[in-house]
């Protein structure tokens, strides 16, 4: 087989446009080259891209895999190698967590791109190093970038691990308010993390002299050593490193929750609209999608995640690349969102416009605090266009699903804000990130188990009584390693009391009272009995053998089977004639405990810390994907029919179109007209008012200024949107339109809906036809893709499918029952709980 001769040599003005010296937006990653024999070509152009300390040069395997394992944090690595040596040790390198991609630099492609394929981590097999390069440069700002949202940062979202982890989080964000920090622990971590670095190393040494808590935003929008560390620890959720950088992120939290306050404050709501470039795999699309259907289509994100006000700065961060999904996401903050009361209790949902204080004020960026909640509400057709090169997935920040579930978490925080022990308060950490590697390591959950058992707790003496370390201690009900250690913690509370109160801890009946009344707690029971009862019980008395017996129990309710054993055999030879009626009792015990010692304690079966039943993964299809009638569907198929009834359907079709409806004017409507949250509620009643108020505020809306309706790919985006949309509802209006007579609930609700919503598509659709402008800001119709209506296939809804061929039967033999409570039987409450509840907007009903 041939080789082609390939010039090697790279012209100045080929590295230009690949520099990244001057982006400063890049977390740490490495370049290393392993036997690359080109006289010194490649890497030397390498020099004129990035700086020298993000490269490294091996000339063989074992010091190269060994520099990685002795890396001593997380760095994206892109890794180039030679096509002989990746043919023999790719593999070993591709095991590799931190090697990020792979590229096969070599003379014959041919012969290598047969092997090279099959890894997924080979990005590219070339002879051109032009072709290289430019690979690189694209792929290091893909990956380390500012703004990638990784898999961990949503995959994880409805897991028990992410439950751990939200809440480890929450103990570092609101740390105890009389405990200060030190960053003396931090600075020295970034000086080992830059240790071969001399001159990060004196910037480090100069900005832990001038660092202030009211700067952490501003630290955070640099291209920094800081930023770098903390962004990349919390995306990868690297427990320990966020520990010893928690100051930094409390700071963070702290001034980002502040200037929320503020904007809440002051009324503003002027942010409409967010938006965030992001590239998916086929895989995490796919995943999104199979979010949007099910019964919980909520995603959390656990680090700090930067948008922008302008859609042209998010799609920056998406531009086509091979092998990934650009994505652009629109983040909608509707009125209702900055209506709710009490909405941010303690800021789990705060974000902050901080381009004011960045260092990058043009890209216009908002931040949102870790823990924040988004619900899926849009998944667009993923097949690319030329004029629309992304893939449209549209976010609603919201609420944690339950109100109570908000309270206890209140209840926690509060716990933890107002703990004055500063070692209790690092117990808490370390017992929130044994558990989180518990869960990664042994892909099993005690989460459940234990969230049950700390609420049922709020309000009881227990919480009142004990620091909150000790009833997170005491909920581990099935777990002796965690039991154990709010044994041994009673045991140091009791000791401070013996020392203030002597006379307390020497008596048996006094100690025995004060037993009595811990009965609900075993453990507080057994610390007693261990350090100050158990040596008082030698005589032969009903209150020893009593306390013994009650001790046993309390071994057996937390499984430590041996000293249960031996407190039951020590009744026993307290009571050899069974004066007290004791043996009977404490021999049935002994046959348990024994059978128990006979083998491993079965515990109960947890459940995988995976995602959710209601989620099913499924291919991609050419569909966009609605969150609004899943919800329905749920409840349908709970009722247990294989075939739906019609007017059960009926009424899943008026509960569709009222959330649609909503959802157009909480969200569409107030975007394409710009209409300001102060005016929300004083829209003009006649729907034809609506385009003369969007075309006034088009005109004086400055068309320089970068937003929803100035991007003219987002307009034409919605308009086709609309169209399709609207096409959907003509046809249900039309196919349901000769049965008017047959129902109430079609002449009353469903067919004035429809009819209402095709009055508010059309009005968008319209809009958005005349906001897409040409170069001269004039109308620019021939920018509209019109659409072919009778080609245009129209996906049908999943409980009210017009392609159904027994639907338009089961509509003639309708014969609806009247009832003037309700149209069902059916108890959907529970169904309209869990949406939004938008409100009927009476503006747009006249």
């Amino acid at each position: 087989m041939s080789v082609t001769t390939v010039d090697r040599h790279i012209t100045g003005d080929t590295l230009f446009p690949l520099s990244l010296k001057c982006e400063n937006n890049l977390e740490n990653y490495l370049v290393l080259f392993v036997n690359i024999n080109d006289g010194h070509c490649l890497y030397d152009a390498l020099l004129k891209i990035t700086s020298e300390d993000r490269l490294r040069e091996f000339h063989d395997v074992e010091s190269s895999l060994s520099y990685i394992h002795n890396l001593r944090y997380y760095t994206n690595i892109f890794l180039i190698i030679s096509g002989t040596s990746g043919q023999e040790c790719v593999f070993q390198f591709a095991q590799e967590v931190q090697v990020t991609t792979i590229y096969v630099y070599c003379m014959d492609v041919d012969r290598h791109r047969t092997w090279g394929e099959k890894t997924k981590k080979i990005r590219c097999v070339v002879s051109d190093p032009t072709n290289l390069l430019t690979r690189l440069h694209a792929d290091i700002k893909e990956f380390s970038g500012r703004w990638p949202l990784c898999e961990q940062s949503f995959r994880q979202a409805l897991t028990a691990k992410s439950e751990w982890y939200h809440l480890f989080l929450l103990a570092i964000c609101h740390r105890p308010k009389h405990i200060q920090s030190s960053y003396k622990e931090m600075f020295a971590e970034c000086r080992a993390y830059y240790e071969n670095n001399p001159g990060v190393i004196r910037h480090i040494d100069k900005f832990a002299q001038t660092y202030k808590a009211e700067n952490a935003i501003l630290e955070y929008t640099r291209d920094s050593f800081l930023y770098r560390i903390v962004n990349h620890a919390l995306r990868t959720q690297d427990i320990a490193t966020i520990r010893k950088f928690s100051p930094f992120i409390y700071d963070m939290y702290s001034q980002v929750s502040e200037h929320y306050r503020k904007f809440r404050l002051a009324k503003d709501g002027s942010i409409r609209a967010l938006y965030r470039g992001q590239y998916l795999s086929t895989e995490e699309l796919a995943y999104l999608v199979s979010v949007v259907k099910s019964r919980n289509p909520i995603i959390k994100l656990m680090t700090f995640c930067s948008m922008s006000l302008d859609p042209n700065v998010a799609l920056n961060f998406a531009l086509p690349i091979a092998n990934r999904i650009p994505c652009l996401f629109e983040i909608i903050i509707t009125h209702e969102y900055y209506d709710q009361e009490g909405f941010t209790t303690f800021g789990t949902q705060a974000f902050a416009d901080i381009s004011s204080i960045s260092v990058m004020p043009e890209e216009q960026e908002v931040v949102f605090a870790p823990m924040a909640n988004f619900r899926v509400k849009y998944v667009g057709d993923p097949s690319i266009h030329s004029d629309r090169p992304w893939v449209p997935i549209v976010l609603e920040p919201v609420l944690r699903t339950t109100r109570d579930f908000n309270n206890h978490y209140f209840n926690i925080i509060n716990c933890i804000e107002t703990e004055t022990n500063p070692t209790y308060y690092t117990a808490i950490l370390d017992m929130l990130q044994d558990n989180i590697t518990d869960e990664s390591n042994f892909k099993q959950t005690n989460w459940q188990m234990w969230w049950n058992n700390l609420i049922e707790q709020w309000g009881t003496d227990k919480i009142r009584q004990d620091p909150i370390l000790l009833t997170f201690y005491d909920c581990f009900t099935d777990n002796n390693y965690w039991l154990r250690k709010a044994i041994t913690l009673r045991k140091e509370i009791y000791r401070t009391e013996f020392q203030r109160n002597l006379s307390n801890f020497s008596s048996f009946a006094i100690l025995f009272k004060l037993y009595k009344r811990s009965q609900h707690i075993p453990t507080r029971c057994i610390a007693l009995y261990e350090d100050y009862i158990k040596p008082l019980c030698t005589i032969h008395s009903r209150e020893v053998i009593e306390c013994v017996y009650l001790t046993g129990q309390k071994y057996q309710a937390i499984g430590e089977w041996n000293y249960a054993l031996e407190c039951y055999e020590k009744c026993l030879s307290l009571d050899i004639e069974n004066e007290y009626l004791f043996k009977k009792r404490i021999e049935e015990h002994l046959k348990n405990v024994r059978k128990c010692l006979e083998k491993p304690r079965q515990t109960k079966k947890r459940p995988n810390a995976t995602v959710p039943k209601t989620i099913v993964k499924e291919n991609l299809n050419n569909y966009e994907v609605h969150e609004e009638q899943w919800p329905i569907q749920w409840t349908l198929q709970h009722n247990g029919s294989t075939r739906i009834p019609i007017d059960k359907r009926l009424v899943s079709l008026e509960m569709y179109l009222m959330k649609r409806k909503d959802w157009l004017y909480a969200a569409d409507i107030m975007i394409v007209l710009c209409i300001p949250y102060q005016q929300a509620r004083y829209l003009p009643k006649n729907i034809n008012q609506y385009f003369a108020l969007a075309m006034t505020r088009k005109e004086f809306n400055d068309d320089h200024k970068a937003n929803a309706i100035n991007n003219r790919a987002l307009c034409l985006w919605r308009y086709e949107k609309y169209v399709r949309e609207w096409m959907l509802f003509h046809g249900l209006e039309k196919f349901l339109r000769p049965f008017e007579n047959k129902s109430r609930l079609l002449q009353i609700s469903i067919l004035p809906r429809l009819v209402k919503l095709l009055a508010q598509l059309s009005l968008l659709i319209t809009v958005c036809a005349a906001y897409v402008r040409n170069g001269q800001g004039n109308l620019g119709m021939d920018y509209v893709r019109f659409i072919n209506i009778n080609s245009l296939k129209i996906q049908q809804l999943i409980f009210f499918d017009l392609n159904d061929p027994n639907l338009r039967s089961e509509l003639e033999e309708y014969k609806e029952t009247i009832n003037d409570d309700s149209y069902d039987g059916t108890d959907w409450s529970h169904t309209v709980a869990s949406w939004d509840n938008y409100g009927r907007r009476q503006s747009i009903d006249d």
